[in-house]
């Protein structure tokens, strides 16, 4: 999370790999405060749309988030994750919390290659010399 700013940065780098590999990932969104959880959602909570190349906007509960990659394919595939325990949970029947993933992305590596993922809350247009 870099100091002052609204965004989360994920680096992916492939240390060691005899062959080109296959990497998907599939962000989770909640759109909520932390210190939620929710069991419920309607279905058409969320909405997702490409916005420009690699990254796509995802909207729900009255918030918007951006996914951008500085490399891959974007598929959207939206699917919900129901009834997500966490560790740190305490409570003695506590509900489950319910997270939504609006698709997969697809990137391809080969040994060295780094990728970042840019989560955040406005469009980021950081270039990967800038991330690293």
């Amino acid at each position: 999370m870099p100091q002052g700013e609204t965004c989360t940065v994920i680096r992916y780098e492939a240390v060691s790999a005899p062959q080109k590999i296959q990497l998907e990932l599939r962000p989770l969104f909640a759109h909520r405060l932390n210190s939620e959880i929710r069991s419920e959602y309607k279905q058409n909570d969320f909405t997702v749309a490409t916005s420009g190349g690699q990254t796509i906007k995802a909207e729900g509960c009255g918030l918007s988030s951006f996914c951008t990659a500085t490399k891959g394919k974007w598929e959207i595939k939206p699917l919900w994750f129901e009834n997500v325990m966490y560790e740190q949970d305490d409570v003695q029947n506590a509900s489950g919390d319910s997270l939504w993933a609006p698709g997969t992305l697809t990137l391809e590596m080969n040994e060295g290659d780094v990728a970042f993922m840019v989560l955040s809350g406005e469009k980021q247009d950081y270039t990967p010399e800038q991330l690293e």
